[in-house]
């Protein structure tokens, strides 16, 4: 069955040929990178996950938060440490992670029970495609579910995209079709902020045709042509990508 997440469905819409190489998995293989943003986030979202699923509640303290960001950074600390490069680096993110934590336990969500905690694919049949939703929480209400993302970087004072939202949205209404969605809420951790994305009726029906048609779109394409964007900059592809060759790669770098 043909799959989508919101990786993918991002990736395609901002850059057809980085959608390509992103799925190739030789060429993903060869040309991915990973920087101390990404694994430092990975982190924080496992640790996250285990505050429910692994810690009793006596457990639930920044000293043990911080215990789990040395076992898991540990866990692979070869590959680790060739990432973060330098004890510099590594030490700003551990402080970074510290911040975090304090303001995790300090939030009400630190104290409500999600009805989901979950760091595994739900996996959706939007017939004939299948939607692959990675959602850090799902929280319950008396006016329903509450989809909630977290965030490890900076917020932006911009209006954040609702893609992803948007997307577990409609993977939640799929698979617990007995309870409304409520509301939609990025949580950024580092400036403890609680940033809600409106939900409104026929959502989901605009986002399911969103799925389907972006699935069409990308079976039917044939060039997977590259589109210059604001990312190019930080695209693991942009060595083989044929806008940039010469000197306009290296200033690009």
């Amino acid at each position: 069955m043909f799959s989508l997440s919101f990786t993918k469905i991002e990736k395609f819409r901002r850059c057809p040929f980085e959608y390509r190489c992103y799925t190739n998995y030789d060429l993903n293989k060869k040309y991915h990178k990973d920087t101390p943003p990404l694994i430092f986030g990975s982190i924080m979202h496992g640790i996250l996950n285990d505050y429910y699923k692994n810690l009793e509640k006596e457990e639930r303290t920044i000293k043990k938060l911080i215990e789990l960001f040395k076992q898991k950074y540990n866990a692979s600390k070869d590959k680790h440490d060739r990432v973060f490069g330098n004890k510099e680096t590594l030490a700003k993110f551990a402080k970074m992670a510290r911040r975090e934590f304090e303001h995790f336990l300090a939030s009400p969500l630190s104290q409500q029970t999600p009805f989901v905690a979950t760091e595994e694919n739900i996996k959706t049949d939007l017939g004939g495609v299948e939607l692959l939703s990675k959602i850090d929480r799902i929280d319950s209400s008396k006016n329903g579910l509450k989809i909630i993302d977290y965030k490890t970087g900076r917020f932006i004072e911009d209006q954040p995209d609702s893609l992803q939202l948007d997307l577990y949205a409609l993977s939640a209404f799929l698979k617990f079709p007995e309870i409304p969605i409520d509301k939609k809420i990025y949580y950024y951790l580092h400036d403890n902020r609680l940033i809600e994305v409106d939900y409104t009726n026929g959502e989901i029906r605009k986002t399911r045709d969103l799925v389907l048609k972006t699935a069409e779109k990308i079976q039917e394409c044939k060039e997977f042509k590259p589109i210059r964007n604001q990312k190019c900059q930080w695209c693991d592809f942009i060595e083989i990508c044929p806008l940039f060759e010469g000197d306009d790669r290296l200033e690009m770098k």
